[in-house]
């Protein structure tokens, strides 16, 4: 069990968070899906997850993900990782593009070949220093990944 759980999640972080393929996150994600640490003003539903990614591969395009340790116990996954990627330059500052470097700890509970829970720890204030946002800047952020998030509906 806990091997296949491996498996699962291992291809929820490949395929979805770092490959952008947004059917298997549909497909690994159970509907009544709750993510229990959500960031504020984060849905905790999978939709939510859907929006977190579509925000990140819209801010860096060229998103992998490196898996340093992963843990399973029963129906529990624990994957350490970093999220990676270049941030393009803006436009008053060419060739400004920055890596940027997200540490993320996770735990996610399987049932029935889907993820049902997830828990993470994430500095978030890093990664708005990290992509140069203030406050005021990552409401912005936030307005622009919604209005992306609207169009890849309507694409699909």
């Amino acid at each position: 069990m806990s091997e296949g759980n491996k498996a699962l999640v291992r291809r929820f972080v490949e395929d979805f968070q770092a490959g952008g393929r947004f059917e298997t996150g549909e497909e690994l994600l159970a509907h009544d899906f709750r993510n229990h640490t959500p960031a504020p003003r984060e849905r905790s539903d999978r939709d939510g997850v859907m929006q977190i990614f579509t925000f990140l591969h819209a801010i860096l395009p060229d998103l992998r993900v490196e898996i340093h340790d992963m843990i399973a116990d029963g129906d529990r996954v624990v994957t350490r990782k970093t999220f990676l990627g270049k941030h393009p330059a803006s436009r008053s500052r060419p060739g400004a593009e920055r890596l940027i470097a997200i540490d993320v700890m996770d735990i996610v509970r399987v049932r029935n070949g889907q993820i049902v829970e997830h828990w993470n720890s994430v500095d978030r204030l890093a990664v708005m220093r990290r992509l140069g946002l203030s406050g005021i800047a990552w409401i912005v952020a936030d307005q622009v990944a919604a209005r992306l998030r609207r169009r890849l509906q309507k694409c699909r």
